[in-house]
């Protein structure tokens, strides 16, 4: 079947396309809905040096952590890998962190952390993400006091980018809805040409069934092979034909 005759197939069903168009819109709205797959929230974190830093001699007690250079960068990379471990992992789930959640320190100078968080709702991702943030600043202030630092040589944690919002995450529930949709419209549109199928053998039927009825049942077309089985009867009567005459 080409195009169109298949337009021509659903605009003769009409009224049975257009409602099967309304009913797979509609199903797919209710199944779907128009809540998002989850939504999103990021805060950025930097680790700032103290103001106070040991003479040149060398005198006083002195912050281990601050011996891995000026940016703090290796400061950054311990505090990822301590709370991004497996058992860190297991304790915020016991605090309240929900959904899919990723600790990362980012650029390549800078002592930068980000926190992403992915969850069912708003609240949960910016309530997770904040609650990861006050771990990372408890972690990096019981790292620096476990190692005997003074309190005026402590590494702090600086919030750039707060997570207070949280932006829903259409992508996936879009993608989803138009496959459902797809689907359902293949399916009524099936049913459309299987009607049409039907409709058309049952006229057919009917056709032939009155003609017989009747009595004028149209003779049935001889195949090739039944046509080259029947002897020419003009040729047998044009070959008697002489000896008749005389």
């Amino acid at each position: 079947m080409d195009l169109f005759s298949t337009l021509r197939v659903v605009l003769r069903r009409w009224y049975l396309a257009v409602p099967l168009v309304f009913l797979c819109v509609a199903t797919t709205y209710v199944a779907i809905g128009t809540s998002p797959a989850g939504y999103k929230t990021n805060a950025s974190l930097l680790l700032l040096s103290p103001t106070t830093r040991l003479t040149p001699t060398g005198t006083g007690t002195a912050n281990p952590y601050l011996q891995f250079g000026g940016t703090q960068t290796a400061v950054a990379d311990v505090l990822v890998t301590s709370i991004g471990g497996a058992k860190s992992r297991r304790v915020l789930a016991a605090g309240g962190v929900v959904g899919d959640w990723n600790l990362a320190r980012t650029g390549t100078d800078a002592p930068l952390i980000k926190v992403e968080v992915t969850a069912a709702t708003s609240a949960a991702a910016t309530q997770s993400a904040k609650t990861i943030v006050k771990t990372v600043e408890q972690r990096l202030l019981k790292l620096q006091v476990d190692a005997g630092s003074p309190p005026d040589q402590l590494i702090t944690v600086a919030v750039i980018d707060a997570a207070d919002r949280a932006a829903g995450q259409y992508g996936s529930t879009y993608r989803a809805a138009g496959a459902l949709l797809v689907v359902l419209l293949g399916l009524s549109f099936g049913a459309i040409f299987a009607i049409e199928g039907a409709v058309r053998a049952r006229r057919a039927e009917v056709a032939q069934r009155g003609d017989t009825e009747n009595g004028r049942e149209k003779p049935r077309t001889p195949s090739p092979t039944e046509a080259r089985k029947r002897p020419d009867l003009s040729t047998e009567l044009r070959d008697e034909l002489p000896s008749r005459v005389l």
